[in-house]
């Protein structure tokens, strides 16, 4: 059982957000649709740990191959490097 199924069995609301220190916490989340209700919980659940919303503290943000540095293909499969440049650089 995946660590968000197991939040949600405690009776909590998950928002899944991704961030380091470095660029002020929270640098993309993952914005709930309400389509996601109707899915069975796998899928939902796979949806809900996904990323790709920036935030206010996010400038630049790609997921790349961490040897070439070129963009790995959005399909949710491709493992990347997630890298990101900040407002204030």
């Amino acid at each position: 059982m995946s660590v968000i199924a197991q939040t949600e069995a405690l009776g909590f609301e998950v928002l899944h957000v991704y961030g380091m220190t470095e660029q002020h916490g929270v640098n993309t989340t993952c914005v709930p649709q309400d389509s996601w209700a109707a899915m069975p919980a796998e899928e939902r659940l796979r949806h809900m740990g996904r990323q790709g919303v920036r935030t206010a503290v996010a400038g630049d943000m790609m997921v790349a191959n961490p040897h070439t540095l070129q963009p790995v293909s959005r399909d949710g499969k491709t493992i990347g490097e997630v890298l990101f440049r900040g407002i204030w650089a």
